[in-house]
């Protein structure tokens, strides 16, 4: 049984492993490419690259001004992290320790919402948010965001503040804890892998978002990274090298942010799988 169970491991860590090659090698390729000029990437493209010319990323950033988006997508990605995750909790915590007429029904029909494909309304919140002046705008996207991230985000969290214990904020409101005090010194400590596990789904989500951008944004001075990279498609169609350089650095941000957070992403998971 030993030697069955052994076999099994390594198995599962070859295929893993394999897994694991697959999602790494485009990074791997446009890494490697990035560094290349036209030339010595249609001789070699899998090749180490000879003399590794930051040409590439000096026009990325020269000519396509891609810091430009990138201060884009990081206030649009911030914003919606920031204003989710404060909405959130606090609407969680009602949900899940003060319960009211109605809760639950409330509850049940933001949840439905979820439902809804976000292409079915894409129109009608055109031409509401085209009234209103919101096209072209940050807050307009934002206010886009924060309607289709809350309910997801409310309902993760409800489920997690479930779990505290009620005798933890009796406690807490015996020692004088108000509103506000109870959330950050209870609730919160006790919910902080849900809550930044969140944050995290949602920062991923709105930086690599091309669906609403497209839609909202117009501009060229508020278009975010993954618009920005539509363009660089037709700009560059005949210069491969640039493409890749533009890809690698919209792909870094997600990233670092997996890298740093990796252990509450695992933790997440776990979490959940307990549940």
């Amino acid at each position: 049984m030993k030697i069955k169970s052994k076999k099994i491991n390594v198995l599962i860590f070859v295929l893993l492993g394999l897994l694991t090659l697959t999602y790494l090698y485009p990074l791997f390729y446009m890494l490697l490419n990035s560094f290349k000029g036209k030339t010595e990437y249609y001789i070699s493209k899998f090749a180490l690259p000879q003399s590794w010319d930051l040409s590439n990323f000096k026009v990325m950033i020269s000519q396509f001004n891609v810091l430009r988006y990138f201060k884009n997508s990081f206030l649009v990605a911030g914003g919606v992290v920031a204003l989710v995750t404060v909405i959130a909790v606090l609407a969680a915590y009602g949900f899940a320790k003060l319960p009211f007429r109605g809760s639950k029904t409330v509850y049940l029909v933001m949840v439905l919402t979820m439902m809804v494909p976000a292409q079915v309304t894409a129109i009608p919140m055109y031409t509401l948010f085209a009234r209103l002046g919101l096209i072209n705008t940050r807050s307009g996207i934002l206010i886009c965001y924060l309607a289709t991230a809350l309910p997801s985000a409310v309902m993760l969290l409800t489920a997690n503040f479930r779990g505290i214990p009620n005798e933890l904020i009796e406690s807490a409101s015996i020692d004088g804890c108000g509103f506000f005090q109870k959330i950050r010194y209870v609730i919160f400590p006790m919910g902080k892998t849900a809550i930044i596990l969140n944050a995290i789904f949602n920062f991923v989500w709105t930086w690599n978002d091309l669906f609403l951008p497209t839609i909202m944004l117009q501009k060229n001075e508020v278009k975010t990274i993954m618009v920005a990279l539509s363009m660089l498609v037709s700009r560059y169609n005949k210069q491969p090298t640039l493409q890749l350089t533009g890809l690698l650095i919209a792909a870094m941000p997600t990233l670092i942010v997996y890298a740093f957070c990796q252990k509450y992403i695992v933790k997440g998971i776990a979490m959940g799988a307990l549940k």
